[in-house]
């Protein structure tokens, strides 16, 4: 069986064909219109990272990457339904504490006094 879209374009798979699809479409939207699919990539700051994990889940990978020099500090974090969320900070601290709580750790947990600490 074979597929074919409007364009003239031809594929034996379904999977080929419908990416041309949404292809063509993205290219005939206006230019002022955003993409649908598209996740955004910036303006993480203004979002709580515990609201993040909360949507999404917490994270399943968070990379935590610091510019000492200019002062810039930036977290990217993968989340289990294909979120991706980044967020720029003007500390080490605050970078870290926001990926803690992308992360599900928006509490510090204290160590149980039966259990023995290890250094």
């Amino acid at each position: 069986m074979a597929y074919e879209a409007g364009d003239g374009f031809r594929s034996t798979n379904r999977a080929p064909m419908m990416a041309h699809k949404r292809s063509m479409e993205r290219k005939s939207q206006p230019s002022g219109m955003a993409d649908p699919l598209a996740q955004p990539t910036e303006g993480g700051d203004d979002q709580d990272g515990s609201q993040v994990a909360q949507e999404h889940g917490p994270a399943v990978e968070v990379n935590v990457m610091h510019e000492h020099e200019t002062g810039q500090h930036h977290v990217h974090s993968r989340h289990p339904d294909g979120h991706e969320h980044h967020s720029d900070h003007a500390s080490a601290d605050e970078a870290h504490e926001h990926a803690k709580k992308l992360a599900g750790g928006a509490e510090e947990q204290q160590p149980d006094e039966d259990e023995p600490e290890f250094e």
